[in-house]
């Protein structure tokens, strides 16, 4: 398939960019495919994330391998460690073995785990630990949910589990008792933002379970501080939602690299559609790519040295 591209033939434009979502599965690892991508993006450091593996010894095994990767390409990848919240306790030993022996810059993790979405009161113990931490953490959507039509998962039900995950959270309290943990919603939030002002509007209706009370401003408010990669997300029609519940300098380029829907084609058609949209100024274009500075700090240092940057 080749898809019109919108614009000149420099898809890279400014180079210097931080991709905050893609993934990698251990047996199939090859660095010079991505690093050729990467160039011809614009890109100078790939996130690495795992979200295939739910089990303690895997997730192990999988983000040693991914550090080995990092110390290798120290100026070109970056760890965001998988959490296997198939079982919290080693969830939890994950969290400080990542942090200490493997130098993560973040954390993956996804977003409903055994039946359970994250708003689940048995992974408290988790967030409390990431808010600790002062971790970030990018909340994706489950790539083993069923589809309800005869049609892919990646198509769009992921747009829905992710709204599924935040009314979730939203609906548990899940940020309010975990403050320092900063969470990135990949795909432009999904359908979070469209749905965002329905769900505002409604919360407070009698046949609406509200327990916890959570308010149109509250809902508003966390609609804001969650951040926003752009994978796939480079339209019109997607950005214009998104936008209008949030700042550009809380959305991030992301890519979807190693998906199984993100074939070349598309990347470069998204990463085009992203580097001349009307929505955004030229400034706030580029800055999708350097607004991760803010979130993973030790990786943009490392992306920034000359002296590290290899590949």
């Amino acid at each position: 398939m080749v898809i019109e591209q919108p614009g000149g033939d420099d898809v890279a434009g400014n180079a210097g960019w931080l991709d905050v979502h893609t993934h990698f599965e251990v047996p199939s690892w090859e660095a010079a495919p991505r690093l050729e991508h990467m160039d011809r993006i614009g890109v100078t450091m790939q996130l690495l994330s795992n979200l295939s593996i739910t089990d303690p010894a895997g997730a192990r095994e999988s983000n040693e391998f991914a550090a080995s990767v990092v110390a290798e390409h120290p100026g070109r990848f970056g760890l965001l460690a998988t959490l296997p919240l198939t079982d919290v306790d080693a969830a939890l030993e994950e969290i400080a073995y990542a942090k200490r022996e493997l130098g993560a810059d973040g954390f993956a993790t996804l977003g409903v785990v055994d039946g359970r979405y994250l708003g689940d009161p048995r992974f408290a113990p988790v967030w409390a630990e990431l808010s600790r931490q002062r971790a970030t953490v990018l909340v994706h959507p489950s790539p083993f949910s069923r589809p309800v039509l005869d049609l892919p998962t990646p198509l769009f039900e992921v747009g829905f589990d992710t709204a599924r995950v935040v009314v979730d959270m939203l609906w548990h309290r899940t940020l309010d008792a975990a403050p320092d943990v900063r969470v990135v919603l990949p795909h432009a939030g999904g359908c979070f933002p469209a749905l965002s002002g329905r769900v505002s509007m409604l919360a407070g209706e009698d046949w609406v379970d509200n327990t916890q009370q959570v308010t149109a401003a509250q809902i508003e408010q966390a609609a804001s501080r969650f951040w926003y990669d752009t994978a796939m997300s480079g339209s019109l029609p997607s950005l214009s939602a998104l936008l209008a519940v949030t700042s550009p300098d809380h959305v991030l380029y992301g890519s979807d690299y190693g998906a199984p829907c993100a074939s070349e084609d598309v990347l470069q058609h998204n990463a085009r559609l992203l580097r001349t949209s009307p929505l955004l100024s030229p400034a706030e274009r580029d800055g999708l790519g350097r607004h991760g500075a803010e979130l993973f700090p030790r990786a943009f240092a490392r992306m920034q040295s000359p002296a590290t940057v290899q590949g």
